[in-house]
């Protein structure tokens, strides 16, 4: 089968006269071909002390998708095995990564516990 991933995104930004709208409504939607067969939808709750994200199954990269739930703090997402931090997510925020291969993720909420909710799709 095909394209069993949609994927859809806009942004529109307007300040001082300018307004800018990315990416044209051509490229707002694209269909993905998913090759891998595993996924996790999840909602975990984060502390302030670095956690492992739950993969379940997952073992390669893929399309991941997190929403902070939390009101008032952010959260760090990070490469599990360096500890590196990849991104932050502030109260409310949504992002979606594509990883590029076998990878491990952590998290760290800022000054209180946070629940994010994710979508992994292994690729």
């Amino acid at each position: 089968m095909a394209d069993e991933l949609n994927l859809q995104t806009k942004a529109s930004f307007a300040k001082g006269g300018t307004t800018v709208e990315f990416p044209d409504a051509n490229a707002q939607s694209i269909n993905v071909t998913v090759t891998g067969s595993r996924f996790i939808h999840n909602r975990q709750n984060i502390g302030t002390v670095i956690e492992a994200i739950d993969l379940g199954d997952i073992a390669l990269g893929g399309y991941c998708m997190f929403i902070n739930r939390d009101a008032s703090n952010y959260v760090r997402l990070m490469d599990g095995a360096s500890g590196a931090a990849i991104t932050r997510l502030k109260p409310g925020e949504l992002q979606t990564i594509r990883f590029e291969s076998t990878f491990s993720l952590s998290a760290q909420a800022n000054i209180a516990a946070v629940d994010i909710e994710y979508l992994i799709i292994e690729d």
